[in-house]
């Protein structure tokens, strides 16, 4: 996991994406691309990525109990993609969607699968069956 994250963005997007990898190495490439800017369909596909190994993972009961910190900290990119909707498909109903979840969010109203479900709607993306397990 520590040497994906250590890649550079692009490479590490290409672990993320290499259904081959160990989870470890994904997750590691997913939080790397994570931690700079990009579009929101990769922002997208890291979540989804980081989101469905913290549910498969019969060992992450601690992450598991805490989705509403990882949404917490998932949520910062979709608010910079909807003050700067240039990168939106459709900004005109984009960013009113974006903006109201990210005021959910940050309010305590609704947690990481509400985040995942608009992420996908706005992208016009499947979210996957996981997020019934997702509070």
């Amino acid at each position: 996991m520590a040497s994906c994250y250590a890649l550079l963005r692009d490479g590490a997007l290409a672990v993320a994406r290499d259904g081959g990898a160990g989870i470890g190495a994904r997750c590691g490439a997913a939080l790397r691309v994570l931690s700079d800017p990009q579009t929101p369909e990769v922002t997208f596909f890291t979540q989804h990525l980081l989101t469905s190994a913290i549910v498969y993972n019969d060992q992450a009961l601690l992450v598991k109990a805490s989705f509403w910190a990882v949404s917490r900290r998932f949520v910062a990119p979709w608010e910079r993609f909807a003050e700067n909707p240039f990168r939106l498909t459709s900004p005109r109903t984009s960013v009113p969607v974006l903006k109201s979840m990210v005021l959910d969010v940050r309010e305590g109203r609704a947690g990481l699968k509400a985040l995942i479900e608009t992420a996908a709607r706005v992208l016009g993306l499947t979210a996957g069956g996981f997020l019934q397990r997702v509070r």
